[in-house]
């Protein structure tokens, strides 16, 4: 087994942040792809694909991380070396934070929602509104009577925490 994993040169250590970072160059470097143009779905796949050539893709994702973490994981993935472009970065910690997120969404305060889950601060606002008249937000049905779109809510539904 490896001890340590070399990514653009630059080696990183056997663990949770080495191997994500691992997978993730691979995933958006392999194949040139354009970040900027590839949906969740493709994005999805190419992590998939790609990321098995480095380590076990339920290991390197078992751990769920706010954005400004994933973000902040994503940057030292770049101070490393990586040869993603800014734009291929932040479509990665985008994804990773709809994906792998952790949003606590009876926790947090509209500002944080907004950073969170890239809502309008209307829609930050009526879901605290929401939580506010009606109490604790217990699950995905409850999350869009907040009136916010659906289709909003249902990107970051894998990473909402009750």
């Amino acid at each position: 087994m490896l001890d340590r994993i070399v990514v653009g040169g630059a080696p990183f250590m056997k663990s949770g942040i080495g191997i994500t970072l691992c997978i993730l160059i691979a995933a958006f470097t392999a194949g040139g792809q354009d970040a900027g143009q590839v949906g969740d779905q493709a994005a999805a796949k190419t992590f998939e694909r790609n990321g098995a050539n480095c380590h076990d893709l339920s290991t390197a994702t078992s751990e769920k991380h706010t954005r400004r973490e994933w973000q902040g994981i994503v940057e030292d993935m770049a101070s490393r070396g990586a040869t993603a472009t800014p734009d291929e970065l932040r479509s990665i910690a985008g994804w990773l934070s709809r994906h792998r997120g952790n949003v606590r969404i009876n926790q947090l305060s509209a500002r944080d929602l907004e950073q969170e889950m890239e809502l309008p601060h209307a829609d930050a606002e009526a879901i605290v509104a929401y939580r506010t008249k009606n109490g604790r937000i217990e699950n995905f049905d409850a999350l869009k009577k907040t009136g916010v779109d659906p289709l909003k809510l249902e990107l970051y539904k894998e990473s909402i925490v009750w």
